[in-house]
């Protein structure tokens, strides 16, 4: 069945939809999969989000340029669509042996920083291939649909929009209810059996019969101004993936850090992506790209980073008046509340970086010529800048400068792009567009300048966590007053890899966690310190050894290294929860565990038993 051009214009995009859904669902799951495996740490969730987000820049910037040589580009796409439902099915299969790998050397506990580079070598055999497959289905099927006459290419922005738009259904489906209903696996490998479908039309409609194509006309030479377009790419998504760790960090005291956060902020960013594309799309028949377009919605990009910056301690009012009746819901009673918060944090800097990315490859060609090859180059930059900005962010940025002075630096960089691309749109001699953007980027930097930022009252105040103090018709001088209360009484503060803290002195002293008190130093010294000495002290015979069941993070974990070292050269550490196995735990006198202290601290709600985290090891 030969399908015609404006058909095929139709379908593509659905097949784009598809495509999408299926990727983030795999994302979701391996992610999830990952953390069983390696534990919950910053570092290992790092290193397998680089691997991903490496993989598919890699495989966008070489088969984009094999999709401009092939000549039947239909059959091309469906083949890729095909190996990435193949290559899916079997990584449950690799996951098993890499966990057996893991669990026999040891892991991170027995291999220190040894073990991440195990734990990327993993990640690579499990997801590697079909992630490089995946970089490659968008700009196969922009070569399969882009035309000379769309020289604009408002058909690749199409695309674009789509893709992500079936990328944030599938994050939302898969993170909210499949993983609950189904688990990993099953989910798994519905996505890859929807991926093979996928295929097998492609094959049916856009793949048979189809008329041999010329290859598409390739400049292994790239321009200045293509260079230029590639750089503004890759400083898009090294900021844009900063800014979605600043997002889910701030967003955890106001959303309760619960397993669903990251999912939802990753939701809510989708969403105003597609939107971006989509809106993009439309736009294309009124204007028409330019360099100094770009300029203005790079500029009305920083401006959209700095609302909930300069928003502050009103955007944290705002979230604690939206929560104040639904704190103890069911998700799905409350999950609309957090999506308007959420979007109030995310969506309008989604929407001009949704905006951003088809401009740019609007930019860097016209019509078919290099479509592929230029689509694989924009997307291969943007991706390596998130892989980056993901590392340098997580482990540099914010633990050295803090949350607030890295987003501050975040806008800053993105208007000193914004100020490039509007000299190079006046040195073109579009000297309005350029002075528009620069007048708004100066009026981004004062509205910026006079901003505190985020303070204490954001960064340590346990809204989502439930254990704020809700009042009906506060007046705005008792608002003021809690404020200044929580600023002084935190004593010292910081933003580290895995959370922000600080050391707070209320009515006893207290360590914060995300703004919420674990415990206090003298109220829960009873049930937090004596009350694990406790079996020791009822243990009949002088014990020889014990073996101690806790909650730790990770290697760095302060306690535990305390615990250990305390212990003398015999003690051995088995690693996070996640990472020990019944089996390994060898014959001791004593077995000493318990369920984490919320339950019963001061700090808590007290509920005991109630509380199904009382229950954990039970």
């Amino acid at each position: 069945m030969i399908i015609s051009q404006a058909n095929r214009s139709l379908l593509v995009p659905i097949f784009m939809f598809v495509s999408g859904f299926c990727s983030l669902a795999y994302q979701v799951v391996w992610l999830r999969e990952f953390r069983l495996v390696f534990g919950g740490s910053t570092l290992a969730a790092s290193a397998v989000l680089a691997i991903f987000m490496g993989a598919l820049g890699l495989g966008s910037w070489v088969l984009g340029h094999k999709a401009d040589q092939s000549s039947r580009p239909g059959r091309f796409y469906a083949i890729i669509e095909a190996l990435i439902g193949l290559s899916v099915l079997i990584s449950p299969l690799l996951l098993i042996y890499g966990q057996k790998l893991y669990y026999t050397t040891g892991g991170i506990q027995e291999l220190g920083w040894v073990a991440v580079g195990l734990q990327m070598l993993i990640a690579i055999a499990v997801i590697a291939t079909p992630c490089f497959l995946m970089g490659g289905t968008l700009p196969a099927a922009i070569r399969l649909v882009q035309t000379d006459e769309d020289e604009v290419r408002r058909s690749s922005a199409l695309m674009y929009g789509m893709n992500i738009a079936g990328a944030m259904l599938g994050a939302f489906i898969v993170n909210f209810y499949c993983l609950e209903i189904l688990g990993n696996t099953k989910s798994l490998v519905i996505a890859a059996g929807l991926n093979l479908v996928l295929a097998a039309v492609a094959v049916c409609t856009v793949a048979m019969h189809q008329s041999p194509q010329a290859a598409s006309a390739t400049n292994s030479k790239s321009p200045s101004r293509a260079r230029l377009l590639y750089f503004v790419a890759f400083a898009s998504g090294f900021t844009f993936f900063v800014l979605e760790l600043l997002w889910f960090r701030s967003s955890i005291p106001l959303l309760g850090g619960s397993v669903y956060n990251f999912g939802l902020i990753l939701v809510v960013v989708l969403i105003g992506m597609s939107l971006g594309g989509l809106l993009y799309s439309l736009l294309l028949k009124y204007i028409k790209p330019s360099y100094s377009l770009l300029a203005i919605v790079s500029t009305l990009f920083a401006l959209a980073m700095a609302i909930p910056y300069v928003w502050g301690d009103g955007f944290v009012r705002l979230c604690k008046v939206l929560q104040a009746g639904y704190m103890g819901y069911p998700l799905n009673d409350k999950l609309w509340v957090w999506f308007i918060i959420a979007g109030f944090l995310v969506l309008p800097a989604s929407l001009m970086a949704g905006i951003q990315f088809p401009l740019i490859l609007s930019l860097v060609g016209k019509g078919k010529d290099d479509v592929g090859q230029q689509t694989g180059r924009v997307y291969a930059f943007n991706t390596a800048g998130a892989v980056i900005g993901s590392i340098l962010g997580g482990f540099i940025l914010i633990p050295q400068l803090s949350i607030n002075t890295t987003w501050l630096w975040m806008i800053v960089a993105t208007l000193a792009v914004a100020l490039l691309l509007a000299a190079v749109a006046i040195f073109q001699r579009a000297k309005l567009g350029g002075f528009t953007a620069i007048a708004m980027a100066c009026l981004v930097m004062l509205f910026v300048a006079k901003s505190s930022g985020l303070t204490e009252f954001w960064l340590q105040n346990p809204i989502g966590f439930g254990r704020a103090t809700f009042v009906e018709h506060e007046s705005l001088a008792s608002v003021e007053h809690e404020k200044r209360m929580i600023k002084q009484s935190t004593l010292y503060k910081y933003d580290g890899r895995e959370c922000s803290g600080s050391l707070s002195a209320d009515d006893d002293l207290a360590l914060l966690n995300n703004g919420k008190v674990d415990g206090t130093a003298l109220f829960d010294a009873g049930s937090q310190v004596m009350l694990s000495l406790l079996p020791a002290l009822l243990h009949h015979d002088n014990p020889e050894n014990a073996c101690v069941i806790g909650f730790f993070a990770e290697k760095e974990d302060g306690v535990a290294q305390q615990a250990q070292t305390e212990a003398g050269a015999g003690a051995k550490r088995f690693g996070d929860i996640l990472e020990v196995h019944p089996e390994e735990v060898p014959d001791v006198f004593m077995l000493l565990g318990g369920p984490e202290c919320q339950p019963f601290s001061k700090a808590g709600k007290r509920l005991g038993l109630v509380d199904m985290r009382a229950r954990t090891l039970i």
